[in-house]
């Protein structure tokens, strides 16, 4: 298997991934100036067997729903866009591909600490229920973050026509 490493700021030479079996786009496509032009150009030109994205913030998680602009995904500054599940499949539809499968890490991050976490999501809403301003930070949580593996759609159809 070749493959490719991309500079998420410079997407000239993307075509040299035309004979690459394997994209990974890990905590990068949050990043992108246009992350629709990029991910059609990489997936247009990638060879048609698969394409793995990972480790994009879940901008539709729980802890974004309570935190909003506290959450801590945005604290990295060159994050400039926050994506659902549902922008992720619909980019990708429209360059032919399907996601095959979705994870949502939690348990498996270096900064975890379940007790403190869920005592920190409980305050917040909490301090929401009684209207209260909070000072919690946003800790990391179920669904904070997810992964994706998507393939080309025709590659899908192949497959259940042999």
């Amino acid at each position: 298997a070749k493959g490719y490493f991309a500079d998420p700021h410079n997407i000239n030479g993307l075509n040299k991934v035309a004979n690459t079996d394997l994209f990974i786009m890990r905590g990068v496509i949050e990043h992108l100036i246009d992350p629709w032009k990029t991910l059609s150009q990489v997936l247009e030109d990638l060879h048609p067997k698969y394409c793995l994205i990972s480790a994009t913030p879940n901008g539709n998680s729980i802890a974004y729903s309570l935190f909003k602009s506290e959450w801590q995904m945005h604290v990295p500054i060159g994050h400039l866009w926050q994506f659902s599940p549902r922008h992720i499949i619909e980019m990708l539809a429209a360059s032919n591909y399907v996601v095959i499968n979705f994870d949502f890490q939690y348990l498996e991050g270096p900064y975890v600490d379940l007790i403190s976490d869920s005592l920190a999501i409980h305050n917040k809403c909490k301090d929401l229920a009684e209207n209260r301003k909070s000072s919690n930070a946003c800790p990391p949580f179920f669904d904070s973050m997810m992964s994706l593996f998507a393939v080309r759609r025709d590659a899908i159809s192949s497959k259940l026509r042999s």
